[in-house]
């Protein structure tokens, strides 16, 4: 029997180079070698495997460059909010809700906390190849 493992402890433990610690961990190992002694002959090897990074998911660290190079957009600070004022178009407000969590509103003027300024102004940068689009 050939067994292909790619995690390095498990395939120490299989060949008894190692001992596990764990006592869960040492019962299953001694179970494992009871199992293998039935065969005629058995080898381990340890063929490491690269994990897959994937990419993407539910949040994106980035938003959407460029879309609206026409975009203006009027960003008031009033106390303890900030009010942002969009154009009439349903693709940018559409953005702008996807985009910023925390923005509550409807039509085109929205409201955002003061700390999300910097994230407002963002968007609004990466929307505008010439960034004059923040009022």
């Amino acid at each position: 029997m050939a067994i292909k493992a790619n995690n390095r402890d498990f395939v120490e433990y299989a060949l008894r180079e190692v001992i596990p610690t764990r006592k869960e961990a040492r019962f299953l190992v001694e179970y494992m070698w009871k199992i293998l002694d039935n065969f005629e002959s058995w080898e381990i090897k340890y063929d490491h495997q690269k994990r897959r990074s994937l990419k993407g998911g539910v949040v994106q660290s980035t938003f959407p460059k460029r879309l609206f190079p026409w975009l203006k957009a009027d960003i008031m600070p009033e106390g303890d909010i900030v009010r942002v004022q969009l154009p009439d178009d349903p693709a940018v407000i559409a953005n702008f809700q996807a985009s910023i969590r925390t923005a509550q509103g409807e039509g085109c003027t929205y409201t955002v906390p003061p700390g999300a300024i910097k994230v407002v102004r963002a968007w609004v940068a990466t929307q505008r190849p010439d960034k004059e689009g923040i009022v």
